[in-house]
């Protein structure tokens, strides 16, 4: 019996909430708030910590790394709109390992690098799935295990699949991929369709996989759904104009939200500001997450942002305290176009109930 602090009549209310706030029916925000701290009434596990999939060795049973996995749920308390997720982190683009990319995994750091196996130009790529890699098939192999310990208690986040630029960029790194943008359009736009392709291919069997329909579509980004949900992103568009972005990322993104019921933008860093209208344009686009990155003043600092997007229609999803909520609520109006992800410790909890209860979110 699993010690994970969740019930399905919960899950059950979270759900109908989650599908009132994405349909823009729900009178308040989403509120996830996560307390750590719990006492996790089981035995701690054989391997514990490391939340990176990566990190682990090919050796170690998927299983014994979903018990590390659950042992962290166990001592999590869910408050508010929020509910055990688990993503099965590979790397932030491990997809491009799926097409032959070779991940330098940074355990200590957290993350995955991955680097190009060889220097081919842009006429020579093909991105074509390949069921026998080795990283998909031990992405997809966790996720299997995992699915079958929680038995739809927990929604399982699929690794990070990555489509378009980003994953070009791996292969055609710095200068070279601009460049390619300027000589080779033709070429950097047929691997952008193929990435594509193999993204559907992906996406379906890792939301078999998971048993998403049991439970609710999740990935790298903490937010759920009971229909599909992705959350996409382009890095790459931080070096490009408007007038690129809208040839070489917006159609990709067009294509990958019309087919995906709910979907957000990772819109990452001020270079990315600049192509906030063109996606705001994108009809089948549900929300933006926006990541002003380090250095630069918390998501309350930035109005303007925020008004465009409400006046778009759209939705966004924070990162922080309470305070942020509340200076962007101010800002545009209205909290309940937002989905707060925050947290704090266990002692916190009667401090946190009050806001959530301001919210109508307890």
């Amino acid at each position: 019996m699993t010690a994970i602090d969740f019930s399905h009549e919960r899950r059950l209310r979270l759900d109908e909430a989650s599908e009132a706030w994405w349909a823009g029916t729900l009178d308040r925000p989403m509120i996830s708030a996560t307390l750590y701290g719990r006492d996790p009434g089981r035995k701690p596990p054989m391997f514990q910590g490391d939340l990176l999939a990566a990190a682990y060795d090919l050796s170690v049973p998927a299983e014994d790394i979903v018990d590390a996995w659950d042992y962290a749920l166990c001592c999590q308390e869910f408050l508010g709109d929020a509910s055990p997720m688990l993503w099965v982190n590979m790397g932030a683009i491990s997809s491009c390992a799926y097409f032959g990319a070779v991940p330098q995994v940074q355990a200590a750091e957290g993350t995955v690098w991955f680097h190009p196996p060889r220097d081919l130009p842009p006429m020579e790529l093909h991105f074509m799935p390949d069921a026998a890699n080795v990283w998909l098939k031990r992405a997809l192999e966790l996720c299997r295990a995992a699915a079958d310990r929680w038995q739809g208690q927990v929604a399982i986040g699929m690794p990070g699949l990555v489509t378009g630029l980003d994953i070009v960029s791996v292969f055609r790194p710095g200068e070279k991929l601009l460049l390619d943008l300027l000589d080779e359009p033709a070429h950097v736009l047929r691997c952008v369709d193929e990435i594509r392709e193999a993204f559907w291919t992906w996406y379906d069997d890792f939301c078999r996989a998971s048993a998403a329909d049991r439970c609710s579509y999740t990935c790298w980004i903490p937010m759920f759904s009971t229909k599909p949900f992705y959350a996409f992103q382009c890095d790459a568009a931080y070096m490009i104009s408007p007038e690129m972005f809208d040839c070489f990322v917006r159609p990709d993104l067009e294509a990958c939200c019309g087919r995906i019921p709910h979907s957000i933008y990772h819109l990452d860093g001020i270079g990315q500001l600049p192509h906030l209208d063109s996606l705001l344009n994108i009809s089948s686009l549900s929300a933006i997450q926006w990541v002003p990155g380090a250095g630069k003043p918390d998501q309350s600092h930035w109005p303007d942002v925020y008004r465009r997007i409400h006046a778009a229609g759209k939705k966004s999803q924070l990162f922080g305290g309470f305070e942020v909520l509340d200076a962007i609520a101010d800002q545009t109006g209205t909290a309940a176009n937002q989905w707060l992800i925050t947290g704090g410790h266990t002692s916190q909890r009667d401090e946190i109930l009050k806001v959530l209860a301001r919210y109508g979110a307890a």
